[in-house]
């Protein structure tokens, strides 16, 4: 693994090897971690804080998202937004925003309900809830009008149907004058 650390340190190029080379110490470059810190302070992000804090605020997870992206995305914004912030403020902060940018109330209180302790408590009980939700909804249900005028422009071989329709009728306006 040394010897790929090697690797990458002769083969930059342009203002990266400019600046390992000319504006670096012997001591920083030896050291691998060092090399990559100031790499990093050097031409790493430049969004400030407050940039990935309004970002922060406004993520939300819609019905047609992805709840890993979602997950994924919270998570790299909290870490942008609290650099200096341990695992476990990392932890309340994203599930916090987590819970937030639900788009359902009822979503919501679902997740509360179980009181997972982090992101990944929360994405496990979302999981269950999105699977609940999609079982029980009605599919290809729909309402459909239809006026007496115009079931007999209709080109259909549903004779049965119709009559049946029409003893239907028949039957209710009798029951209606009785």
């Amino acid at each position: 693994m040394e010897w790929r650390k090697g690797i990458s340190v002769t083969t930059m190029k342009g203002d990266a090897a400019t600046f390992v080379f000319e504006q670096l110490d012997l001591t920083t470059r030896s050291s691998f971690r060092s090399l990559e810190q100031a790499l990093d302070k050097r031409f790493g992000d430049r969004q400030s804080i407050a940039t990935y804090q309004a970002q922060l605020e406004v993520v939300k997870f819609g019905p047609k998202d992805s709840l890993a992206r979602y997950e994924v995305e919270i998570d790299y914004l909290v870490r942008k937004c609290y650099p200096t912030a341990d695992d476990s403020t990392w932890d309340v902060v994203g599930l916090r925003h987590f819970i937030r940018g639900l788009f359902d109330n009822t979503m919501k209180r679902a997740v509360l309900i179980k009181e997972p302790k982090n992101m990944a408590e929360a994405r496990s009980h979302m999981e269950v809830y999105l699977s609940v939700e999609d079982t029980i909804k009605p599919r290809g249900i729909r309402t459909v009008t239809v006026h007496d005028d115009s079931v007999s422009d209709m080109p259909c071989d549903n004779s049965n149907q119709l009559q049946h329709v029409d003893h239907v009728k028949e039957n209710f306006d009798l029951s209606a004058t009785v």
